[in-house]
């Protein structure tokens, strides 16, 4: 059997990227300056309020329409 093609170590204390908070939510959703309304209604109108909901809760927010505040 060939040995794997990927090193045992590849240095520098690298590990895989950890999903957290956030992780393929839009920026739209997150609280701060990057919170906009605009987006918001943008991204619903695209890919529904389920998925708006989502993408919301992944940041720990709740959309503009459901009285969310950035």
């Amino acid at each position: 059997m060939l040995a794997s093609w990927w090193p045992s170590s590849v240095g520098g204390g690298a590990k895989p990227p950890a999903l957290g908070v956030g992780v393929g939510a839009p920026d739209c959703f997150k609280p701060g300056p990057t919170w906009n309304v605009t987006q918001q209604a943008a991204y619903e109108a695209q890919h529904g309020s389920a998925a708006a909901l989502a993408a919301a809760a992944r940041w720990g927010t709740r959309p503009f329409w459901m009285g969310g505040r950035g």
